[in-house]
């Protein structure tokens, strides 16, 4: 390879450590001869027709980003355009790249002198970043550096995907101060945390913190009910009152509202239509679950003659742009180094 230009490209939804992930791969990249250039707001201007290289993307050098490690956040910010052909998912399960798009992005690369491409991102934006590699054959390589707090990615030796440790560390806080608050004021609160495919962040908050009760999608059937769901958390709230307790936190993972059904069916119980981001997924946050499960809660009690008081949190969006973790700080650095070791093995990832 004889000029060697590395292109950056960070996709899908914030998460503790990109940072660290940038700022090692730029450090190693420029101390093993290339030059670094980093693509603003993921693949949103590169697949598009008004991608304008001075604003849309940036140089990067070593004093950039030297102390970026520390921080929260993403320097290059961050989208959730992908190159996959959405149209085709409302029809068939198979996952199709978008060709004008795909072409679109191989041929502004090849313009710009990319040879190697690295992407930061989910799961749409390692089905993008293989599709570019496929497109564009021997004239690119990619690697690819997966990203969700989520931890719903399966890594060799159950490695967890980088961001998950910050966000259980600061998530378990809130979760602890909610249960002190709890027991404070005697009252229960229903709180909805991060987990489109998996319950790991709920779960392990739940564990860690100590929270009364956590529901995962993992523990629910396929086609359950807000009537099921319900059953569980009426369950507890009664359980504790015989303890003497009148106070609890119910943890809930979002994605328990896929449980209810798919998007036909959430918009036939919600009565409304449901938007989908970028990628085609339902935005959870547009499903109000714990509100229809403290709704079916409360009329259980109002038929018992009882007013039953419960307050809903919500725990997420302030978790994926956190400081990372000393944890997460070294683990993404050492993938921002080793990313820049694939490059240089001869093979195409």
């Amino acid at each position: 390879m004889a000029h060697k230009r590395l292109g950056i490209v960070v996709g899908g939804g914030p998460a503790p450590g990109i940072n660290a992930v940038i700022g090692a791969a730029v450090i190693e990249a420029i101390n093993r001869g290339f030059e670094v250039i980093g693509f603003y707001d993921g693949f949103k201007w590169l697949c598009s027709d008004n991608f304008d290289p001075p604003t849309h993307s940036v140089r990067l050098d070593i004093k950039r980003v030297a102390r970026i490690h520390f921080d929260g956040g993403s320097i290059l910010r961050i989208s959730r355009t992908n190159l996959l052909d959405n149209e085709s998912l409302k029809t068939s399960t198979v996952v199709k790249p978008d060709p004008y798009k795909v072409g679109l992005v191989v041929s502004r690369l090849r313009e710009l002198g990319i040879n190697c491409l690295l992407t930061i991102g989910g799961d749409d934006t390692a089905l993008s970043s293989r599709f570019i590699a496929e497109a564009a054959g021997d004239r690119l390589r990619t690697v690819h550096v997966p990203k969700t707090i989520d931890n719903d990615v399966p890594l060799p030796q159950n490695q967890a995907t980088f961001g998950f440790a910050t966000a259980l560390n600061y998530g378990t806080q809130l979760i602890k101060n909610l249960m002190q608050d709890s027991q404070t004021t005697g009252r229960w609160y229903f709180v909805t945390a991060m987990g489109r495919s998996a319950g790991w962040l709920a779960m392990s908050m739940g564990i860690s913190a100590g929270a009364t009760v956590t529901l995962i999608p993992e523990e629910f059937t396929e086609r359950s009910s807000v009537q099921r769901i319900a059953d569980v958390l009426e369950g507890a709230i009664i359980k504790r009152r015989v303890m003497g307790r009148p106070d609890g936190v119910a943890l809930i993972a979002e994605g328990l509202a896929y449980r209810l059904g798919d998007r036909e069916e959430l918009e036939r119980l919600l009565g409304r239509s449901v938007p989908v981001d970028a990628a085609g997924h339902p935005r959870l946050a547009e499903v109000p679950l714990a509100e229809m499960l403290r709704q079916e809660v409360q009329a259980r009690f109002r038929a018992r003659g009882e007013n039953m008081p419960l307050v809903l949190h919500t725990i997420g969006y302030e978790l994926r742009s956190a400081d990372p973790t000393p944890h997460d700080m070294a683990y993404c650095r050492s993938l921002g180094y080793h990313s820049i070791r694939l490059f240089e093995d001869g093979t195409r990832r």
